[in-house]
């Protein structure tokens, strides 16, 4: 009994996933499928369609969209990994992304062994980081700033020689360790 593997890439955007196909093998065939719409009901119809589940190697690559895509596949008893996108090999010049070739390359890399998955999250956990993401938008829409957790208001992320801890009153711009003396540069002086 000869068993064929598909590994299938998937480009998902919000509206549509862009589908593309590898047959097992080396000489296997890479093409494209075609598009189908963003929705659970058409990842089932696609998994149907493509023969038994157990056979399906799905890969897409973690974006903003979540892992929506993923548990759905899963759920329908695909195997399914999530690519790290910054780890995915990338030829070199090529800068101009879209969907079908993105698509087409998720397959062949895929295929290959050639990717990095990502841990998924449980749903809990999931919904944990976007509680923590939301707050920390909510904190830079309110302060304007991004940084630590303990609620602190960072008012300047340079150094303001007004109020710099380094600059006594009288110093007339010397550093304390010397620095302009050493190297024999004029002192900085302020004047406000």
């Amino acid at each position: 009994m000869n068993k064929s593997i598909t590994f299938i890439g998937l480009d998902d955007s919000r509206d549509s996933i862009e589908v593309a196909l590898a047959e097992s093998g080396r000489q296997g065939e890479v093409r494209r499928y075609g598009s189908i719409r963003n929705a659970p009901t058409e990842l089932g119809k696609l998994v149907r369609r493509l023969g038994p589940a157990k056979d399906l190697h799905f890969v897409y690559e973690a974006g903003p969209g979540g892992y929506a895509i993923y548990r759905e596949l899963r759920a329908l008893g695909a195997n399914c990994i999530v690519a790290a996108p910054t780890k995915t090999p990338r030829r070199v010049g090529e800068q101009i992304k879209n969907d079908r070739r993105d698509a087409t390359t998720l397959a062949r890399l895929h295929r290959a062994g050639e990717l990095t998955p990502v841990w998924v999250p449980d749903t809990e956990t999931e919904a944990m980081r976007d509680l923590t993401r939301g707050r920390e938008d909510a904190k830079y829409a309110q302060f304007g700033f991004r940084g630590g957790d303990d609620g602190t208001r960072q008012t300047s992320r340079g150094t303001d020689p007004a109020i710099d801890s380094r600059m006594v009153p009288g110093s007339c711009g010397q550093r304390p360790d010397g620095a302009s003396r050493r190297f024999g540069l004029p002192p900085i002086r302020w004047t406000v």
